[in-house]
This record gives C-alpha cells, structure tokens and sequence, in this order.
C-alpha cells in the first residue's frame, strides 16, 4: 500500500493510530480525560472532555501542523473580532505533530447551513468580510513568517496556473468546459500584492450561534492549517463558492465588508480567482449554478460566474 493509501486507510479506521494517541495523552495532563473522535475525512480531531480539542497530524502534514499553530496563536492575540480556539499545548509523538486547544461553543455552520435564511446568509457573510479585513490588516499576524513554501507566491501562481486544466479534469469537469478553461484563464493578469490569508474559509470552518433576536450569526472561524501570503482574491474562493454563492445580496455584503466599502475587484477577476483556487471544483460550479449550460458557447464560463455571483443571464446564439 502506498503511504497516500496508509492514511486513507487510517482516516476511515484511526484504530492503529490510537497507542500514538495515548502516548502523547500520557505526556500531557490537558489532553487527559474522556476522548470521542468528532470528524471524519481529512484530519484527525479528538474532543477531550467538553471543552478541549485534540488535532493530530500526520508526518507529511508538519508543515501544516507548524503553521496552524502559528497562525492560531497570533490571531487568538490579536482579538479580530469572533473567536478563535487558544492554543493549550503543542508537540510531537513518534512523528506525529498534534495541537491541543480550546473547544469554541456554538454550532458548526455546515450542520445548518441549509436551514438560514437569506437575511442570515446576507449577516453571516458580511461579518465573515470583517474579519477577512482584519485578518488581511492586522500588523501582528502580517507580521508572521510561515516558511518559503508558504511565502513564495509567485512560484505557487506558477504551479497552480500551469496545473488548473488538470486540476479541474480530476474532479470530472467535462472537456468541452475545459476546452474554453484554458483560454480563459490565460487571457488573465491576477493581481500580484499578498497578504498572509486563511485560504479555506467554507462552511466547515465556522462556527454559528443564536443572536438577541433567535437568528443564526457567525461566532467563530476555525482550521488555520492552509494559511498562505496571497492575493486577497484568493482568499474569497472558498467563500463565494460556499457561503454566498448564489445569493446577490450575501455576495455583495462579503465583498463589501471585505474590502472595507472600497470597490473590489469585478466579478470576472474573482470568478478566476475561483477557478485557480487550489480546492476549487468546476464541476461543482456546473452541477449549482450551470442549468442550460454545456460549454458550448465562447460565453459559458462568463455566464457561468455570473450565475454564482448571483446575476444569471441567458447565454446568446448565433
């Protein structure tokens, strides 16, 4: 079995991977008490007690290790405006880095997602632009060193540019969209100036609670493993997809508070922003937003965007 199929395999079963557990347990007296696993997928997350939370990386995640802790501990200082878990305790164990941190209350988002209204969709997003501002402003946490992997932009523009068709082939995009993606993308010059940004702000990362009047807000953000010095744009990828994607209104209120009431870029630049996005789907925009579309038209991709932006149009013929 190859080392990928090793930790697939452990991410199903974490059965093998528990005597490394109790060993770090052992040698940490806040990681004791009662632990239940409370995620399945691509990480390794243990709830301690009710209030602690246990993350275990694997051996080729140090980097990510390394930097959610990092990132975490800075943004906890620097009080952004919702809440972020504070880190308790780092180390390593028979290569293993983990982080043990505070347990935020509330609920996750994606548990209700489905369920907001559009007046909440349209809150959630726009204090989620708030913190971005902040997040993107803040001089400590851009003040923050990450690694020449997570700092050298330029060279990841490279890689995800030259690798974007194929991306989106291996999450089963059709060839008839990836004919006009090429072009499409070449035909752009993205912005070049960075900030240091969460990178991967969706539904999964953020914590709901009720507000004084019942509705659903957002309270916290969550998983700083993908930080990386990059253009804002970049940063809006994961959040125009599956936060207010769609919405009109939720769209506007993202943009507007993440750019402070300055005028963000048009929505052909974040749509490629999107597409270059390092987990973004084409497919996945097709399957939500592509009713009547099949690539066919030189438009596709353009009415496409403007569909998630929440601005469908018709494609034209002949």
């Amino acid at each position: 079995m190859t080392e990928a199929g090793v930790y697939d395999a452990l991410y199903r079963d974490d059965a093998p991977l528990r005597p490394t557990i109790e060993a770090l347990r052992a040698g940490c007296a806040l990681a004791n008490g009662p632990m239940e696993r409370i995620a399945r997928g691509s990480v390794f997350l243990y709830a301690i007690g009710e209030d602690r939370v246990l993350k275990v990386y694997p051996p080729p995640d140090e980097e990510e290790a390394r930097a959610e802790e990092v990132v975490q501990k800075a943004v906890h200082a620097a009080e952004l405006g919702l809440e972020v878990p504070r880190v308790l305790a780092a180390g390593e164990e028979r290569g293993w880095r983990w982080l043990l941190m505070e347990r935020l209350s509330g609920t996750p988002a994606r548990d209700v997602w489905d369920t907001l209204s559009r007046e909440e969709l349209a809150g959630i997003s726009a204090t989620l632009g708030e913190w971005m501002r902040r997040f993107h402003n803040d001089e400590g946490v851009q003040a923050l060193r990450l690694g020449e992997s997570r700092e050298g932009w330029a060279e990841a523009l490279a890689e995800l540019s030259s690798g974007v068709v194929a991306k989106h082939r291996r999450r089963e995009a059709s060839e008839r969209w990836l004919e006009r993606l090429g072009p499409y993308m070449a035909s752009w010059s993205p912005e070049d100036e960075t900030r240091l940004i969460h990178a991967d702000l969706h539904p999964g990362n953020l914590m709901l609670g009720r507000d004084g009047e019942g509705a659903w807000a957002l309270t916290g953000v969550l998983d700083f493993a993908d930080t990386l010095r990059a253009p804002v744009g970049y940063d809006l990828g994961a959040p125009l997809v599956h936060l207010a994607g769609g919405d009109a209104v939720a769209v506007e209120a993202l943009l507007s508070a993440t750019y402070g009431g300055a005028p963000p870029p048009a929505a052909d630049e974040l749509w490629r922003w999107i597409l270059l996005h390092r987990f973004s789907s084409l497919a996945y925009c097709v399957r939500k937003w592509g009713d009547g579309l099949d690539g066919s038209s030189e438009e596709s991709l353009d009415v496409l965007g403007e569909a998630l932006f929440g601005r469908p149009r018709e494609v034209t013929t002949g």
